[in-house]
């Protein structure tokens, strides 16, 4: 190692290239290094410990993950395993300080197409798993893995769900949400997937473009500070981590007991196309103190002006239901002119009856009597339905 170089690495015990490169990403996150510090000194023997006094002799030395591995239970040294799978066994087993620096969560939202009610499930996660496929534009990227990650999904025809407020199976629509963004945000490239036709695991390598940094709903940035490489085959492949530390603007790679300064800083761009990124740490980027308090008068005029608009509807609405009680005696009026007008209709039937007065003026007494009558009757009920139409819209 170089005299000018202030970091160190990780022995290989065989085959433990991939839990090195976790470890340095872990080591090199400040908030995950500082909780493991704090929790160590509340336990004796667990992970927690393991992982400081590794941390520790990190600061000083190149150092052994002898205790870690055992802590973890790997006992085949010699066997290369998958370092999302062991990323996320130290980040569940760690203390709930530790691991929350990572920790987001998700809201899993089922919509019936119906009847339009959903449920919602949360969903706590340590990182994205993004799927890999053929992107429009050639260029498969990263932001292209979370909108598929985070778009709606309908299940139609024989992919129904069941809804419990209609009782039958609906077409239905399943929706991610990120309720809660981490302070850390990890993308796990999904590059090893089960073949089905071949009955084993086999690593995709396509092109992906790693943006350096991306945004994520409700405006929330973050940077790319870490990312975890898988060169060569399924079987005798390599795990590398290439890092930039907080306080630097040099990127670092990893390997092992070796590390160095990578020669070509290309990750100061917007991105960098590889085929070997698996595992992605992206840093949230906080916003600047003005851009805060900016955003906080706005929201306080936002509820400000959010109470002011509700008074004034609830002003509204007793000037609406003030006007429906006159239009209610509106419309008792009608109802009462109609039956007197049939009434006096009745009465001219009975004159006909008994002949009273002319046979001409009677018939035209009558047809003018019936024909007022069945006009104001229908312009009343017509009215009536209105009412009650307006009223039910008020209650939905």
């Amino acid at each position: 190692m170089k005299e000018d170089m202030k970091y160190y690495g990780l022995r290989n015990q065989g085959a433990t290239c991939y839990l090195n490169s976790i470890l340095q990403a872990l080591f090199m996150t400040r908030e995950f290094r500082e909780a493991v510090k704090s929790c160590s000194k509340h336990h004796k023997d667990d992970i927690n410990v393991r992982l400081n006094t590794l941390f520790e002799s990190l600061k000083e030395k190149t150092s052994e993950t002898t205790e870690v591995t055992k802590t973890l239970r790997i006992e085949k040294v010699y066997e290369q395993q998958d370092a999302g799978q062991y990323l996320e066994k130290i980040l569940s087993d760690v203390s709930d300080e530790a691991s929350k620096v990572f920790k987001g969560e998700l809201i899993h939202r089922t919509v019936c197409d119906q009847c339009g009610s959903h449920t919602d499930d949360e969903v706590p996660f340590f990182f994205l798993s993004l799927p890999l496929m053929d992107s429009k534009n050639g260029n498969y990227s990263v932001e292209d893995g979370i909108q598929e990650f985070l778009k709606d999904v309908e299940f139609c025809g024989e992919d129904q769900m069941y809804c419990d407020k209609c009782k039958y199976k609906r077409d239905t629509t399943v929706k991610y949400e990120l309720k809660r963004h981490p302070e850390v945000l990890i993308l796990l490239l999904k590059r090893f997937e089960y073949n089905y036709q071949r009955m084993s695991y086999s690593k995709d390598s396509r092109a992906v473009d790693v943006c350096y940094t991306i945004n994520l709903p409700e405006n929330q940035t973050y940077e790319l500070y870490a990312l975890v490489e898988h060169v060569g085959s399924l079987t005798g492949g390599h795990y590398t981590a290439t890092i930039k530390p907080e306080d630097e603007d040099r990127w670092y790679e990893f390997n092992d007991s070796s590390v160095t300064l990578v020669g070509n800083q290309t990750f100061q761009k917007k991105f960098e196309r590889s085929r070997s990124a698996h595992l992605l740490f992206y840093r949230k980027r906080n916003a600047e103190v003005e851009d805060e308090g900016t955003d906080g008068e706005e929201d306080q005029k936002k509820l400000k002006n959010d109470d002011e608009s509700e008074n004034e509807s609830k002003n509204d609405n007793t000037g609406k239901m003030t006007s429906d009680c006159d239009k209610n005696h509106n419309h008792l009026y009608f109802p009462l002119s109609a039956f007197v007008l049939f009434v006096f209709a009745i009465l001219w039937i009975v004159i006909v009856v008994m002949k009273v007065l002319p046979n001409e003026f009677i018939l035209f007494g009558l047809i003018f009597l019936l024909g007022l009558a069945f006009l104001l009757w229908w312009k009343c009920m017509k009215k009536d339905k209105r009412l009650v139409l307006s009223q039910c819209s008020r209650h939905v």
